[in-house]
């Protein structure tokens, strides 16, 4: 099994390097690609995927030959057909994206209905093409774990299919969206799978042996990160109970708009008593809520620091605070030293 950091779950350089450096492949849609390119990601360790590549970037990964393209439209194919016309290049490794028929309403713009993907799949062999691998992705925070049966089984007798047709040996590509085991959705009454049971689940609906590609994102780097954030009022509204207004925003962490993060205070000799505590965020926006329902101590005020815990994923790269600079971002390093990442700007 092949695992690839998603790099859109948070795409600054410095961590997309640490990754790379621990061995991780590299999982990369739209300009990400230029981001693999700075920190010197190996060509073979690259996975350009995505419904937007820009041509040049295309272009580019062909002739480096990365590991693989997997080609999410008739119009991405064709164009790569013209590229590698072009550049008389032969045996380049491309995929497709299956929009698979499963249980779980995937977006519709993402892929190709499997009809079409056997089709495209002579088209890429009569190219000169090698046709490396079907790839598919279902959503995120997945907790059903007869989806990835499902999903694995599908694929893998589209991929049976496929080979005897063609006389080839594919490999499958399964993506991500497993979930956070502590940071749940709101509401949500389902157990959230440890991930060696995702892994069985997948094993389990192979009908052979294959080799596996799978791409996590938030499952790695959501708990690396927290967000600092500092109260700034507390408020008993009627009929509501007690609330903290912090500087942060949920800008800051959109996932806070689905997930339940939790919140905690380190600010010291406070009462051991913790309380009910809706976390509201700094900006003039009614949705701007960032925990509803945190345990936090009963003498919280003005001044207290909180941490917004699981903060990693999808905030870093996507935060866009209207009224206020994004967030300075900081890695602690083994020796406890604080390496500045970013530094906070206002777009």
């Amino acid at each position: 099994m092949h695992l690839a950091y998603s790099y859109k779950a948070c795409n600054a350089p410095k961590i997309c390097r640490i990754f790379n450096e621990m061995g991780f492949l590299s999982e990369v849609v739209g300009d990400e690609f230029g981001i693999a390119e700075e920190i010197s990601v190996p060509a073979s360790k690259i996975i350009f995927n995505g419904p937007y590549k820009k041509r040049e970037h295309v272009e580019k990964a062909l002739i480096k030959n990365i590991l693989v393209i997997n080609v999410d439209s008739k119009e991405e194919l064709d164009y790569i057909n013209r590229i590698l016309s072009k550049n008389a290049i032969k045996g380049a490794n491309i995929g497709l994206r299956v929009r698979p028929s499963v249980s779980y309403p995937i977006a519709p713009h993402f892929g190709m209905d499997e009809e079409l993907i056997l089709k495209f799949a002579k088209k890429v062999i009569e190219m000169g093409a090698n046709l490396y691998q079907i790839h598919a992705h279902i959503g995120t925070q997945i907790t059903k774990l007869e989806l990835y049966k499902e999903l694995s089984e599908k694929m893998s007798n589209l991929a049976k299919k496929i080979e005897k047709e063609h006389n080839i040996e594919l490999t499958i590509n399964l993506g991500g969206g497993f979930a956070l085991e502590s940071t749940p959705e709101y509401f949500s009454r389902d157990r959230i799978p440890a991930l060696n049971e995702y892994s069985l689940a997948i094993s389990s609906g192979l009908n052979e042996d294959k080799e596996i590609f799978l791409e996590p994102g938030r499952t790695l780097i959501g708990p690396c990160a927290v967000l600092a954030t500092k109260v700034i009022s507390i408020k008993r509204p009627r009929n509501i109970g007690k609330i903290a207004i912090v500087d942060a925003s949920y800008f800051d962490i959109l996932s806070s708009a689905f997930l339940s993060h939790e919140v905690e205070c380190i600010s010291s000799g406070k009462e051991e008593l913790l309380v009910e505590t809706d976390v509201y965020g700094s900006s003039c926006v009614s949705a701007d809520v960032i925990r509803v329902g945190a345990y936090l101590p009963s003498d919280l005020k003005e001044g207290d620091i909180l941490l917004v815990k699981d903060a990693g994923a999808y905030s870093i790269n996507i935060s866009s605070h209207p009224m206020r600079p994004r967030p300075k971002i900081f890695i602690l390093r083994e020796n406890n030293e604080y390496e500045e990442v970013r530094r906070a700007f206002v777009e």
